[in-house]
């Protein structure tokens, strides 16, 4: 008899389903909506607090309650409570939730966050909360009803539906120049969610100035190489996708005004756009059209180009330093390195030659950051000689169009060799190497530092580029078939700097001696800041012949024997 008065009392009161009580399924009071919170207390932790149950551990949840949810009431109407979830050790790391109720407006993330910073900053809560530890998330917005048939919520969903499909996402990279921590590889610890807050906090407002579908920015990962962050950004796709390069330039022009403070290198800052998804049934007649075999389709020119692209092998040294992870390609630090190059490279090709398709980066080695590369062209187009692709890359760089720190000196560009047809085995000769290779050792008179015997530390790095640029410019006033200066190593004797010369074999016949000649004349017209030992001078050509200064002074020494004898006989001569 007891279980009928209770549930008549039940249905009375509204809390059971019944037909007519005003509960039915349609209305029943939806969750509360939480928004999370975490935060760090500058206080000692106690290995207690991580059972939520025990003695010490309430204490503290209701100090940390009874101080921070009037803060929450007195603002939000329709805050219900605050829950803590979890202490950590961390100082006293927080986890909890602020509890807000469905029927009212609920508050942004920004809003509850600078609430408690008040707070704390007036005085109104004496817990030692430290602000940058302060993360506040909101939940995502709910899934859309699967069973909403009647006629009154599909006419009141109409924008909600609208805005939930899945947004557009552009992907941003960028490099922060800061110190890397360790914990920024873990995305849920205190000093990752503060860094985070603190990059999304700047950097959403510039992007929901400048487009009015910009949603949110996402963190995905960051990583070592100053702070290297590779995040989203997140477009309504049913407004108009802005294109990568407005997105890259509006975070470049809020670095430049000073309104980030975050140190954002902007060579760094890469943008890529999603891939256009590929529709699986397309059927429409215009495709079948295309997949003719005739040769007449409108696909001819997607057919002509599909053809192997002609490569041009471009090599350049970027004067940065050279780390270990670039010899993999596949890592993702390289992948950075890549797409920077490329980014600012491609278009400088691209609008010089209509033809330009791509680069692709073959490799990295050591010597500054000595970079290996090709250039493909389409081979249906007009192929560009070397000397022109070359150029383009230095007016670029004089120009500032692109701002990787290449040392001109060491680009080389070599064009495609001429395709060598099977049945001749005569043309193999069109294979061989055409650079002319020489070993350049000589002493500069100045302290040995003990960082130079690393190629990558900034004092090598500085040293080479001088060396290489210096001695650049000496060699094309004497050699129009000079190609570039690699340092091999730096060790002590003042400091001895052991090297290699690269000149184009095809451009005329370099001697050793003229490279030791042309050095010298170097030092003597004070073309080189660095004092270089004109002694220590030797250069060894691909044969294992040396030269050096003291068999320059030997042959000025048999010229002038050579001149004397001439004159004695001439005098013997007259006499007789």
């Amino acid at each position: 008899m007891e279980w009928r008065i209770i549930f008549a009392v039940l249905c009375l009161f509204g809390i059971l389903p019944v037909p007519g009580n005003g509960q039915s399924p349609g209305n029943i009071t939806a969750p509360p909506k939480e928004i999370k919170i975490s935060f760090s207390i500058a206080d000692t932790f106690q290995t207690v607090y991580s059972n939520m149950s025990a003695p010490e551990t309430l204490f503290l949840i209701n100090n940390i309650t009874t101080q921070i949810e009037p803060v929450y009431k007195s603002s939000f109407p329709n805050f219900q409570k605050m829950l803590i979830r979890e202490f950590r050790n961390g100082s006293i790391v927080t986890n909890g939730a602020l509890q807000f109720n469905n029927n009212g407006t609920s508050p942004n993330e920004t809003n509850v966050r600078q609430l408690l910073i008040d707070a704390v900053a007036a005085g109104n809560v004496t817990l030692k909360i430290n602000n940058s530890t302060i993360n506040v998330t909101a939940p995502p917005p709910p899934p859309a009803a699967p069973n909403a048939t009647a006629p009154n919520a599909m006419a009141s969903n109409a924008t909600a539906s609208a805005n939930s499909t899945t947004p557009v996402e552009l992907k941003l990279s960028f490099s922060i120049v800061d110190t890397f921590k360790a914990v920024y590889t873990n995305m849920s610890a205190p000093e990752t969610l503060s860094l985070i807050k603190n990059i999304t906090t700047q950097i959403e407002p510039v992007y929901k100035k400048r487009f009015s579908k910009f949603i949110r920015m996402v963190i995905k990962k960051f990583r070592s190489g100053s702070i290297v962050v590779d995040s989203a950004l997140q477009f309504d796709s049913n407004g108009t996708t802005p294109n990568v390069t407005d997105v890259k330039q509006v975070l470049t022009d809020a670095a430049a005004s000073g309104n980030l403070t975050i140190k954002i290198s902007n060579d760094t800052i890469n943008v890529t756009a999603p891939a256009t998804p590929a529709s699986p049934n397309v059927t429409t007649p215009n495709v079948t059209a295309n997949t003719t075999t005739n040769g007449t389709s409108p696909n001819a020119t997607v057919s002509a180009n599909s053809t192997t692209p002609l490569e041009f092998n471009i090599s350049f040294s970027i004067a940065e330093t050279f780390k270990a992870v670039y010899a993999d390609l596949a890592a993702p630090e390289t992948v950075t390195l890549i797409k920077n190059i490329t980014t600012q490279i491609e278009p400088v090709y691209k609008k010089r030659f209509p033809k330009f398709l791509r680069m692709v980066i073959k490799k990295f080695s050591n010597g500054s950051i000595l970079t290996d590369a090709a250039l493909q062209f389409d081979s249906n187009g007009t192929t560009p000689n070397a000397t022109d692709v070359k150029q383009v890359l230095i007016d670029a760089l004089a120009n500032g169009i692109v701002t990787i720190k290449i040392n001109n000196d060491t680009i080389n560009v070599t064009a495609p060799a001429t395709t060598v047809t099977p049945v001749t085995p005569t043309n193999a000769t069109n294979t061989t190497s055409n650079t002319a290779l020489f070993t350049l050792v000589f002493s500069i008179l100045d302290t040995f530092n003990d960082t130079l015997s690393n190629l990558t530390s900034s004092d090598a790095t500085t040293l080479q580029t001088k060396i290489t640029s210096q001695f650049g410019n000496v060699f094309k006033k004497r050699f129009t078939n000079y190609l570039r200066m690699l340092i091999q190593k730096f060790s002590k004797g003042s400091i001895v700097t052991n090297s290699s010369l690269e000149f184009n074999s095809t451009g005329g016949t370099v001697a050793a001696q003229q490279v030791v000649d042309t050095i010298i004349q170097g030092i003597q017209n004070g073309n080189f800041t660095f004092k270089i030992d004109q002694k220590s001078i030797k250069v060894t050509d691909s044969s294992g012949f040396t030269a050096s200064s003291s068999s320059r002074v030997i042959t000025s020494m048999l010229t002038v024997l050579l001149m004397s004898l001439a004159s004695l006989l001439l005098s013997g001569v007259i006499r007789l």
